[in-house]
This record gives structure tokens, C-alpha cells and sequence, in this order.
């Protein structure tokens, strides 16, 4: 969208140009190509805020891994430029699934993750839970927004 916008803005600022060399003696183009003109760099100077804020932001993705022989480990990583809050985690169990027991010192929701940073959860997986599980994990970033993520998360070996 914004190329689009910023492709129509460069074809108008080339239409006032053109304009200007074909009726030199009107002031009404030389206005309008300034005009132009000025709309024409906004449409760069607001991309590099959007940008910076997209840069910013939290990316929080979950999955398990096995760290030893029947051993799993729930992993809670921010992938993102800054830190993650209320990191939480909610597992939607399927017909007859067992969930997974979870244990350990780490509790739910997780105050803080910081940027290119993870958390772990011992979590024991029996014949009973299975190794796919359908969740759903949200987190705020540092300005209250908050980001929900819904996927399968299962065994990563």
C-alpha cells in the first residue's frame, strides 16, 4: 500500500513538472508542484517511522524440545528487537488429550523476556498428551500493545 502511494505520488510530482514547462506563466502549477513536492518526501519520511516501530517489537514464538531421554523442555523465545511481557501460554487439548504436566521454578505468565532471550518449562509428556498440542500465547510490548498467537506447537528434537 504504501508504494502504491508513494508510486502515485512521484506520477503526480512528474504531472506538475510537466505542467510547469508547458504554462510557465501561471503560478497556480508552480504551487501545486510544491505542494506535491512536499506530500511526495512526507510519504518517505513517514515510512522510516513505521519501519522503526515494526524494528521494536516483541516476536514471541513457543515450541517443545526433548533435552534428554524422556525429558521435554516447553520453550518460550522471543525472537523480536525488545522485550516481551506477560508472556502466557494456554494449551487447548483435543478430545481424551492428557495435558502435559508442567514444573519447575518458571511460572506462567512469565514477567519479562528480554529480546533474542528464552525461557524454559519442564514439562513431562506422557502416552496420554501426545507431542502436538493446539496453543494459543499472547505478550505485550513495552507500551501495553499486546500480540496473540495461535498455532500448533509440537516436539522439536
Amino acid at each position: 500500500m504504501r508504494i502504491t502511494l508513494q508510486l502515485l505520488a512521484f506520477l503526480a510530482l512528474a504531472g506538475g513538472c510537466f505542467w510547469i514547462i508547458h504554462s510557465p506563466r501561471e503560478i497556480e502549477p508552480y504551487v501545486t508542484t510544491v505542494v506535491l513536492l512536499g506530500g511526495f518526501i512526507g510519504t518517505f519520511a513517514g515510512s522510516k517511522k513505521e519501519d522503526s516501530v515494526l524494528k521494536d517489537t516483541p516476536d514471541v514464538v513457543v515450541y517443545i524440545v526433548e533435552v534428554g531421554k524422556l525429558q521435554h523442555r516447553l520453550v518460550l523465545e522471543n525472537r523480536g528487537t525488545s522485550s516481551a511481557f506477560d508472556v502466557d501460554v494456554n494449551i487447548h487439548l483435543k478430545q481424551g488429550q492428557e495435558c502435559p504436566l508442567m514444573s519447575g521454578d518458571t511460572e506462567l505468565p512469565i514477567r519479562e523476556i528480554f529480546a533474542n532471550d528464552e525461557r524454559q518449562i519442564l514439562v513431562g509428556l506422557t502416552l496420554g498428551s501426545g507431542t502436538k498440542f493446539d496453543a494459543t500465547w499472547s505478550w505485550k510490548d513495552a507500551n501495553g500493545r499486546e500480540f496473540v498467537r495461535k498455532n500448533i506447537i509440537d516436539l522439536r528434537k
